[in-house]
């Protein structure tokens, strides 16, 4: 874990090659891929260009063969995250946000345009990275002056405000596959028990 006190972490190896390679391997193959979008669904290659697919935790039937490599792992890394920001645990409770994307830039594209993660999105705690490949282009956050390396199977976390506004490294040069998404605050009551006893199971000192 690289420590900094900018509250961008970088958890190398949280997938394995073999995980990477499956799911770019799956991402080629898949007929869904649709042209990436910003805010509200908007297409605009001038600000994103990408192929994105846009899948859920939640489907087994239609995204199961890439969750079911992605969801543990992911988990695992942002444990570590809270651990390490454990004031995290004092806010109302959030989970992983049910949608995300795993999306392909080519050579002379990208997301180059300085956005962040909260934009019309006001229950976002969190974002997510997993670099899926190698890629000689990264991530900018320019007001942490810190530019993140695309390495293979390396997950990075950040939040979600203003504060942590990014762009990628653009034009993109090469290929790069990452599979990205959110950590949201949870408005359904019901699942909020669950939710809690996940917490305390996870960090135990938090509750004692």
């Amino acid at each position: 874990m690289t420590k900094s006190r900018t509250f961008i972490e970088q958890y190398a190896n949280t997938l394995t090659q073999e995980q990477c390679k499956t799911l770019i391997s799956l991402y080629k193959q898949d007929d869904r891929k649709v042209p990436g979008t910003i805010s509200r669904g908007i297409v605009d290659k001038r600000i994103k260009h990408s192929m994105d697919l846009q899948c859920t935790f939640s489907n087994v039937n239609k995204w199961g063969q890439y969750s079911s490599i992605l969801y543990q792992p992911l988990n695992d890394a942002i444990f570590k995250y809270v651990n390490e920001y454990d004031y995290l645990m004092d806010l109302p409770p959030f989970e992983v946000q049910d949608n995300y994307n795993i999306q392909a830039y080519k050579n002379g594209e990208g997301f180059g345009k300085l956005h962040c993660e909260l934009q019309g999105m006001g229950n976002r705690l969190l974002a997510w990275m997993i670099y899926l490949n190698d890629a000689a282009s990264g991530t900018v956050f320019p007001y942490q002056d810190t530019t993140t390396q695309a390495i293979e199977g390396t997950c990075v976390i950040w939040p979600a405000h203003w504060t942590h506004a990014h762009r990628g490294v653009t034009p993109n040069k090469g290929y790069k596959v990452i599979a990205t998404g959110w950590c949201q605050f949870i408005l359904r009551e019901e699942e909020l028990p669950h939710v809690m006893g996940t917490y305390k199971e996870a960090f135990p000192h938090k509750f004692a």
